[in-house]
């Protein structure tokens, strides 16, 4: 869902963080290398808990005209998860872009961050990840734990390939949670593992800004507009197979059909004025309805026994050729009399 859908009630927005890296701000052994030709450097990195991929950062140790690709990919598929396009060809040292939003990662998954830059310049640190290096909850671990790390590739894509295990010093931009506010230290929202929590202690509203029902002080969310979901499901307080029970008695029908003379709706039905004032508890009319259905099946069972009932008390119609036999025997006795 994009943030703006979700957050846009919200006024003068700030996105508020503790970002995270493997490697800090140290200054590399070799700051700029280069090898006359397009290549890709990465390192593979894990995180010890889910956390969000704000950007990519690495070392950049000269002037480089080239415009340089950050990219993040899962390492077990190589699937591309995300890129950007870093634009300043004037900054040197440790720079950094952000992807379009952060990207979510899982929890002990090996993700790739790379960098691809077509004038083939580079730091490096050689035989460095002869041992995992751990930041935090994040992790870049050595050579031969998930295959080779420090990687690089002589043209643009996936990072496969090592040499004598060098450190090419990419880095990530992380965050383990992302607050969403208004500014002036106040935060509305925050994100943890991909889950989204309002912190306010009023109500969220898509589509208004004001409460529908100002006097529910449980009411925690207010859409004006539509809702689309797969599956909707409402907790119950109660259900309505009580009616089946041996001690309940429907109403008589007698009684039921004066009361839907007088107010045109079942007893325990709200009347349409009511509903098209107040709206309806889906929760609670579901078990109203139920219990409709259930009295009818009632009152179906008692009309079958009164049915049965009745029939055992009528004579039955004689067959056509019975009653011709019938007659036939009367016009006999007759002639005998």
């Amino acid at each position: 869902m994009k943030r703006s859908l979700l957050l846009g009630v919200l006024l003068a927005p700030v996105f508020s963080f503790a970002q995270q890296s493997i490697w800090g701000y140290p200054t590399p052994a070799q700051p700029l290398v280069n090898d006359e030709e397009p290549i890709t450097v990465g390192v593979r990195f894990f995180s010890s808990k889910a956390a969000y991929i704000q950007g990519i950062r690495f070392y950049r140790g000269g002037a480089d005209t080239s415009t340089c690709v950050l990219k993040l990919y899962k390492s077990s598929n190589q699937e591309l998860l995300d890129s950007v396009t870093y634009k300043n060809n004037t900054a040197t040292g440790w720079v950094s872009a952000n992807f379009a939003s952060p990207r979510l990662i899982s929890k002990d998954t090996v993700y790739v961050a790379a960098v691809y830059s077509p004038g083939g310049n580079y730091a490096a640190n050689q035989n460095y990840f002869t041992a995992p290096v751990t930041n935090n909850f994040l992790t870049a671990p050595a050579s031969g734990t998930y295959g080779p790390n420090g990687l690089y590739r002589m043209s643009n894509g996936f990072p496969d390939q090592s040499f004598e295990e060098s450190n090419y010093w990419v880095d990530v931009l992380a965050i383990d949670s992302l607050e969403y506010g208004g500014g002036g230290g106040v935060s509305y929202w925050s994100v943890n593992n991909g889950n989204i929590y309002n912190n306010n202690a009023g109500i969220v509203t898509i589509g208004t800004q004001t409460s529908p029902e100002p006097s529910d002080a449980n009411l925690k969310l207010a859409v004006n507009g539509h809702v689309y979901a797969k599956k909707v499901k409402v907790t119950a307080t109660g259900w309505a197979d009580y009616v089946f029970d041996s001690t309940y008695q429907p109403a008589p029908l007698a009684e039921l059909e004066a009361y839907l003379r007088r107010h045109k709706h079942l007893p325990h039905i709200p009347a349409e004025h009511t509903v098209l004032q107040e709206g309806i508890d889906l929760g609670d009319m579901q078990t109203r309805l139920l219990k409709t259905i259930e009295e009818n099946t009632l009152y179906i069972l008692q009309l079958e026994k009164r049915i049965q009932e009745l029939e055992q008390h009528i004579t039955p119609t004689p067959h056509k050729k019975q009653r011709k036999n019938l007659k036939k025997q009367r016009t006999q006795f007759n002639y005998l009399d």
